[in-house]
């Protein structure tokens, strides 16, 4: 692998007899792979050229609520990994047959973890999910949508 404008070696694994392998890798951020054979008496080295692999961040909400009251706070914590500095919460309400964008909050994590409220003012079918903004490590990651139901 090749984080850092230096090649590391992140795996070392065995062929098959028709050459086939299978390892895995953990990544932290977006890096270039590539694989490596040392060669043998038999058999000349060579290597693979250079692939991009692409990180996208998991999103995941800790007991997503999904039944609240009109006025009452509705609070939504969860998890990204690989860790990110802030989470957006898109909040979206169902008027006459459409989804339309109700509130966005921003959260800062700690640890991963993220956590920010919102306050529902009709009684509705609204929808949220979360969503990180793409880096230099990584790509733009969300959530599955979560439904939350408003008496």
């Amino acid at each position: 692998m090749n984080s850092d404008d230096v090649w590391r070696t992140a795996r070392r694994a065995t062929t098959g007899a028709d050459g086939a392998f299978l390892t895995d890798l953990k990544p932290a951020k977006r890096m270039y792979v590539r694989v490596r054979y040392p060669g043998s008496a038999e058999v000349r080295g060579s290597a693979s050229p250079r692939l991009l692999l692409n990180l996208r961040p998991v999103l995941t909400f800790k007991r997503p609520p999904k039944r609240s009251v009109r006025g009452r706070r509705v609070v939504v914590a969860g998890t990204v990994g690989p860790r990110k500095r802030a989470v957006t919460v898109v909040f979206q309400q169902r008027i006459r047959g459409h989804w339309r964008k109700v509130g966005t909050r921003t959260a800062r994590t700690r640890s991963g973890r993220f956590e920010t409220s919102f306050v529902p003012a009709f009684r509705a079918a609204y929808r949220y999910y979360a969503v990180v903004r793409s880096d230099l490590d990584t790509d733009r990651g969300a959530s599955k949508m979560r439904s939350l139901r408003v008496r």
